[in-house]
């Protein structure tokens, strides 16, 4: 029936995707479908977000996102 699903999640919140996640998980198991997991990262490109920020931490967050995620 599905042959992708997309799960969007709140790193820092848990309640987020505690329920969801295994719903997910259970849909992806009966149709045989591949699940997506993201999360959405504030754009530090912008020099409003960036100025309260040290160097680096773009990088630092989008590593730990992704080993997360993973």
């Amino acid at each position: 029936m599905y042959e992708h699903i997309l799960l969007p999640v709140d790193l820092g919140n848990e309640s987020s995707w505690e329920k969801a996640l295994p719903m997910a998980i259970e849909y992806c198991s009966a149709f045989g479908s591949t699940l997506h997991v993201m999360t959405v990262m504030p754009d530090f490109g912008s020099p409003m977000v960036a100025q309260f920020f040290p160097n680096g931490h773009e990088v630092k967050m989008m590593t730990n996102a992704n080993e997360v995620l993973h």
